[in-house]
């Protein structure tokens, strides 16, 4: 092991949620191991990961991870997803060589991917540590949307055979079942804190509650939701989100990490996906959410939602419409559940430090 550690760190780019799960870990990581080097290879643009990670970090080559394909932020393109994994098993042994020779060219002590199947077999391939971190996997996604049938079969088999062939696999909670993955390790959510700056918000523009509206980082249809006018709410909206209301207020307009905003918010509305759900839960704040069509981490998450969280489940339609004011209202004056949540940082950390 050299003295300072390199770590290269893979993440898919469907949307922010992978980059949020990991880069937690990596700066707690930092933290006991000072002067880590840090090599990301993502589709994200590197300003966004700067936002979420305050440790140095350089960019390499994106790894050969074909995400999933979205037609936006509630409806998974499955024809487009079988056909990339189709795809990326025909030309496995070519992927894999290539990918291989470019992570031996880095040199890193350990990879970690979220969740890029092709990584773990590449740094494996190249001798190098690989752990996997995440609340699902690819393999379980693309059977729920591909299903498990004919050459749907041989990929799946393909992709799992893939996975459990890695050094360790770290679940987040709430997390898909993954039983058969030898090497699996169940630690507590990891979520993202943010500062409280509702003294900021109500010197930018003054409410009785402040509501942020994001359908995640995924462009495309319906990224965009109709709002209702609630009394004394003013909603706090993305950038790209086009308006002249006086009770919608952009983040274009702050200077306020989007984290921060949730700290500050006194309610969220979005789609149920992991980083909305644990991160409403450690801020306490409510969530008012839709669900992805057949999204097959939902019910996990409605699950933990329950015990973990102040929220409200909408259907998509009446989410589209913007016909939730009234749902709004009343989720506004339920008292937040302060439900201890434990990280599982730490826990992460302690499994990543048995590889180096």
């Amino acid at each position: 092991m050299s003295a300072k550690v390199h770590i290269v760190a893979d993440i898919s780019a469907n949307g922010f949620g992978h980059l949020a799960q990991i880069s937690p870990i990596l700066m707690a990581l930092a933290k006991v191991r000072p002067g880590l080097k840090v090599t990301l290879r993502t589709e994200v643009d590197p300003v966004i990961c700067g936002q979420f990670l305050d440790i140095p970090f350089k960019v390499g080559p994106t790894p050969p991870d074909p995400n999933m394909r979205m037609k936006g932020p509630l409806d998974v393109d499955a024809d487009g997803l079988f056909e990339d994994y189709q795809n990326l098993v025909a030309d496995w042994e070519n992927v894999i060589t290539s990918d291989a020779a470019v992570l031996a060219a880095l040199k890193p002590d350990l990879v970690l991917t979220n969740i890029a199947v092709a990584s773990v077999a590449a740094a494996l391939r190249a001798r190098i540590p690989v752990a996997a971190i995440c609340s699902l996997n690819w393999a379980d996604v693309f059977a729920a949307y591909c299903g498990t049938d004919g050459e749907a079969r041989q990929i799946y088999d393909h992709l799992t055979n893939a996975y459990a062939a890695v050094d360790r696999f770290i679940q987040l909670q709430p997390h898909m079942p993954m039983d058969w993955v030898p090497s699996v390790h169940s630690v507590g959510p990891v979520a993202r804190i943010g500062k409280d700056r509702r003294g900021d918000l109500q010197a930018a523009r003054p409410a009785d509650h402040y509501v942020l509206a994001t359908m995640g980082g995924i462009p495309g249809m319906h990224t965009q939701v109709p709002l209702p006018e609630v009394d004394g709410v003013m909603w706090v909206v993305p950038p790209e989100w086009e308006s002249t209301r006086t009770d919608i207020l952009s983040r274009k307009d702050l200077d306020i990490a989007f984290i921060d905003l949730m700290r500050s918010c006194d309610a969220l509305v979005t789609k149920a996906g992991y980083g909305g759900v644990t991160e409403s839960a450690v801020n306490s704040t409510r969530i008012l959410y839709t669900e992805r069509t057949n999204w097959c981490e939902t019910s996990i998450l409605e699950t933990w939602i329950a015990k973990n969280c102040t929220g409200r489940h909408i259907e998509r339609d009446v989410m589209q419409s913007g016909d939730f004011g009234a749902v709004l209202q009343d989720l506004l004056a339920v008292p937040i559940t302060k439900q201890p949540v434990r990280s599982g940082v730490d826990d992460a950390v302690a499994v990543l430090m048995q590889l180096l």
